[in-house]
């Protein structure tokens, strides 16, 4: 039996820019994810790490944000119209 790959439980507790390469993350991509201020990295010497959960819960969260961006461009044009003499929606 073939051994599945890139499972979280497969990665080590802290994912260093070479596991999220695993992951199938560009290696420019995976250290602009770490170099990033809304990324909860550890800092341990020069390397950063980011805990499993946290990334997996940080790619959750920008997941979510671009489902809402896309719900938020369904509106029909229509209803984003405003009267121009006051600003109040048609």
């Amino acid at each position: 039996m073939k051994k599945e790959q890139n499972k979280p439980y497969d990665m080590p507790l802290l994912l260093s820019a070479k596991d999220l390469v695993k992951l199938g993350i560009t290696r420019y991509m995976a250290y602009r994810i770490l170099n990033r201020e809304d990324v909860p990295v550890i800092r341990i010497g020069d390397r950063k790490l980011i805990k499993q959960d946290d990334f997996f819960a940080w790619l959750e969260k920008c997941k979510v944000k671009e489902e809402l961006k896309a719900e938020n461009n369904l509106i029909p044009d229509a209803a984003k119209e405003t009267d121009e003499s006051n600003g109040d929606p048609l």
